[in-house]
Formats: C-alpha cells, sequence, structure tokens
C-alpha cells in the first residue's frame, strides 16, 4: 500500500520541531516549518541551523537542498499541524485569519504607494 504524502506544517523551529520537520521533509513530504525569530527562518532555508544539535546540519541540508522544507514566518494551508511547545508557551494561528491579515497587508501596502490597481464594477446586460 502506498503512503501518502502530505504537506506538514511545524509550528516552532527549535530543538523539537526543526529535528522534526527537517526528519518528515527527508521521507518525501512538503515541510513548511514557521517560527516568529527571522533570522533563525532566514538561517534554515539556506540549509544551515541556528541551534546546537549534533548531526542536525547534515538533516536540515539535506531536507531543504530536496526542496522539501522551507521555513517561513507565516503559516500556510496544509494537512497536518504539529505545534512545537517552548518555554514561553504555544501559538495556535487561525488559518483564515492569517490569510485575510496577509491580504490586508499586501493590500495596505499598495494603497499607501499609489500601486493599488482598480477595475471598473461589471454590471450585467440584460437582452
Amino acid at each position: 500500500m502506498a503512503r501518502e504524502l502530505q504537506k506538514i506544517i511545524v509550528m516552532g523551529l527549535g530543538y523539537i520541531g526543526l529535528p522534526t520537520a527537517s526528519m518528515l521533509a527527508t521521507k518525501g513530504h512538503t515541510v513548511v516549518g514557521v517560527d516568529v525569530n527571522e533570522a533563525a527562518v532566514n538561517t534554515i532555508n539556506s540549509g544551515r541551523i541556528h541551534i546546537i544539535e549534533p548531526d542536525l546540519d547534515i538533516l536540515v541540508r539535506s531536507a531543504v537542498n530536496s526542496g522539501n522544507l522551507r521555513a517561513s514566518l507565516i503559516p500556510e494551508e496544509g494537512d497536518t499541524f504539529i505545534i512545537a511547545v517552548d518555554d514561553e508557551g504555544v501559538a495556535i494561528i487561525d488559518q483564515h485569519v492569517a490569510h485575510e491579515r496577509v491580504l490586508f497587508e499586501q493590500i495596505s501596502e499598495k494603497l499607501t504607494s499609489g500601486r493599488l490597481e482598480s477595475q471598473r464594477l461589471l454590471t450585467p446586460l440584460l437582452i
């Protein structure tokens, strides 16, 4: 029986989340690791690690180079979510609200820069 590969979102890329995300990615799953630390996200996306863990650098490099692992500051839709808890607690994010926030920020940036495009309202023609 063939296993179903999934898009997995791992919230938190510390000592629990990063090894978990990397292992799943090397098994063929598409994994998006989410963290609030921008430096950690950039480091992971370059195939390096921001924590000290023996041989984790090899696993992360392999997962990133395979194209199955990438890190992000913003969560995405996925098939499965893994929440890795740290000492500061846990963050549970509503995907719908997060997506609305991203769209709001994109439109707001275009509006303030004067690059907002518009289209005339099209009304139906009765024949």
